[in-house]
């Protein structure tokens, strides 16, 4: 089932990295938290092939910064006890995950679903653009004008919800470099717009 999950995966055409063994203890997630963190991600996917408890999850999301992907896998209901049991592995991550205020997306679907696939696909890539934004600057050219709140800029949010972070550049100072900027360079600047 993992394999097929894997397979699955690489086919669509995502870079699966980290531990290749199933997680089963404690210190195999920390382990897993150690090398994700250290080369960067943009999807932490867990894969519950079957019932764990919470407490492999907390850890790697508690040690890794990028969105979180739950995928519970069915199995045929045979009339007693079911054998893997995902269905409430994702739902004790999930409620865990909750009590932390950690937000997560999650599925209940066979490896071989497209339809997975298409929302792992989404939040890998809001994972790539976060990633991205955490080493973006914004340039802001002057203050907001008096009276006009709406343009107050709120730098700490702005950080905290994506990472960026602002530069700041008087208004007196883009005036000074764009009086020094020869007129060779205007010319040649112009040559290529026009």
């Amino acid at each position: 089932m993992i394999q097929a999950a894997r397979e699955n995966l690489t086919s669509a055409g995502f870079k699966l990295v980290g531990p290749q063994q199933p997680v089963s203890d404690l210190s195999a997630a920390q382990a897993a938290v150690n090398e994700l963190s250290a080369i960067g991600v943009d999807l932490t996917l867990v894969f519950q092939a079957s019932f764990a408890d919470s407490s492999m999850v907390t850890a790697l999301v508690e040690g890794i910064d990028a969105p979180l992907f739950l995928w519970g896998v069915p199995e045929p209901w045979t009339g007693g006890r079911l054998r893997l049991n995902s269905l409430c592995g994702i739902n004790l991550a999930g409620h865990a995950l909750t009590l932390r205020g950690r937000k997560f997306d999650y599925a209940y679907a066979q490896p071989q679903s497209d339809a997975v696939i298409a929302q792992i696909r989404a939040l890998a890539s809001a994972g790539w653009l976060r990633r991205r934004l955490k080493t973006a600057r914004v340039g802001v050219v002057g203050e907001h004008p008096n009276g006009m709140d709406t343009c107050i800029l709120d730098e700490p949010r702005l950080n905290k919800t994506f990472g960026l972070a602002v530069q700041r550049i008087e208004l007196e100072e883009v005036f000074d470099r764009a009086r020094r900027v020869s007129q060779d360079d205007l010319a040649a600047l112009r040559a290529t717009c026009y």
